[in-house]
């Protein structure tokens, strides 16, 4: 059996989408004891519980939280939908907002903060791995979110967590992005004339109230943005 052959059968042993029995007839009989073989099951769930862990802290504070569910059951029914691909370890997270997202529609009530905390930890993940282009480079590592919950506040209640009742509080608009000099990935709050600029300088048409802001204000707001690092350039006004 080639390498890549038992990969395609041992993947549905490990993913618990097959029966031991199943790969056993596929692969041919194995020097390993069956529990062994089971244990290489039970660790990758282990795993993906795991990574989805480090990678969303705060979403698993809040499953904790949350009456009816419980993380390992909720990332073996996601993994289920969404069976890891690649070589990107955290990548197994790609898609566990929008999965959030139809769950939600299907259990009413999931609170939405849920999914919120999901794409915001994914979002800072693509801001940190984001490859370095010439010029701006925003496509590749800025980001514009807007939550329905605040969950800038609900990440300071619940990492490391906080005793008392965790409210969603009110929706937020980010900027997400990596730094282009200290590489750490930050967030600000933006205003209508960062939205104004950004729009400006992805060459699209400013629209309505991002129209009629004047030229001294997208001035100051560039300065701001090199300073904080969300852009490169000179601070000097055009």
């Amino acid at each position: 059996m080639s390498l890549q052959g038992f990969f395609d059968a041992v993947h549905p042993f490990l993913t618990g989408e097959g029966s031991l029995e199943e790969f056993l007839a596929v692969a041919g009989p194995s020097s390993s004891p069956e529990a062994d073989l089971r244990f290489y099951r039970w660790l990758v769930a282990f795993d993906q519980e795991r990574i989805l862990s480090e990678l969303c802290p705060a979403l698993r504070a809040l499953v904790d939280r949350t009456e009816g569910l419980q993380w390992g059951t909720l990332v073996a029914a996601y993994v289920a939908a969404w069976p890891p691909g690649g070589y990107s370890v955290p990548g197994v997270g790609e898609h566990l907002a929008d999965w959030l997202v139809a769950r939600r529609a299907e259990h009413p009530e999931q609170p939405v903060a849920l999914e919120c905390l999901a794409d915001l930890a994914w979002t800072r993940f693509l801001a940190r791995t984001a490859p370095d282009e010439p010029g701006l480079g925003m496509d590749q590592r800025v980001f514009l979110r807007h939550y329905p919950v605040d969950v800038i506040g609900l990440e300071a209640k619940l990492v490391p967590a906080q005793e008392g009742p965790v409210e969603p509080g009110s929706p937020c608009t980010l900027l997400i992005y990596r730094h282009r000099w200290r590489l750490g990935v930050t967030h600000l709050v933006p205003s209508l004339a960062t939205l104004g600029l950004l729009a400006e300088l992805q060459g699209l048409e400013r629209r309505g109230p991002l129209a009629e802001l004047p030229r001294e204000v997208l001035d100051a707001e560039r300065a701001r943005l090199i300073e904080r690092g969300v852009i490169g350039g000179s601070t000097q006004a055009s």
